[in-house]
């Protein structure tokens, strides 16, 4: 494992991700994994969300895995889209010194990770952001990521989702605008001329399911 390779330095805050390397060599496959927790909370080495990586992608030992730690928080939108983006960009040159392959590299995250890596799939367009790389990702994993921000808030103001407070509000503000945030950061306004392979997981009775890559 090689640890806390730095992508950026935003006033003074750190922000870095982790190589897990495979115990034998076995090809120079790329999977990077970006940790859910509503934007609010997590890290890239929280058990849980190493554990879920896991228990999603049985075969994990195979491949070179890259773990994005990004900002979380309360009122920090969009900074974690920005950092993930940044962190895209980092892993592509990380990756290519160490002689991996950037052809067929996969992009996973569940729940706010999933929108995530959704966001590092259409980069080319989020215009907010200088990190954006050229090569794409081969394809993005999205597990229950959300695609829309605007409907998702609705229906968790709605249905009170789990019991839990609404995460979508917490993560942009009270005082953001709602609209023009929804426009800028959801994902399915960003498909525009992307070709880009996806599968998506979602439902109301799924549990963890297990794929193999």
């Amino acid at each position: 494992m090689v640890k806390d390779i730095e992508y950026a330095n935003v006033l003074g805050q750190s922000l870095k991700l982790d190589l897990y390397l495979p115990s034998e060599p076995r090809g120079s496959g790329l999977v990077v994994w970006i940790h859910g927790g509503g934007w609010l909370y997590g890290d890239k080495r929280a058990e849980r969300w190493i554990k879920r990586f896991q228990t999603h992608f049985i075969d994990h030992k195979d491949f070179n895995v890259y773990m994005i730690g990004y900002r979380v928080g309360e009122s920090t939108a969009p900074n974690a889209v920005d950092d993930v983006i940044c962190a895209y960009k980092k892993i592509i040159s990380d990756a290519s010194q160490r002689n991996f392959s950037t052809e067929d590299i996969i992009v996973a995250g569940a729940s706010a990770g999933g929108h995530l890596a959704l966001m590092v799939g259409l980069s080319a367009n989020y215009k907010n952001n200088e990190c954006v790389e050229k090569i794409a990702p081969k394809a993005i994993i999205n597990i229950f990521g959300i695609t829309e921000i605007k409907q998702t808030s609705e229906f968790l103001d709605k249905t009170k989702f789990f019991d839990a407070s609404n995460y979508v509000k917490g993560w942009i503000g009270p005082e953001a605008n709602i609209d023009l945030i929804s426009k800028t950061l959801s994902p399915i306004n960003l498909l525009d001329e992307i070709d880009l392979n996806v599968l998506t997981i979602h439902g109301t009775s799924d549990r963890l399911s297990l794929i193999h890559i």
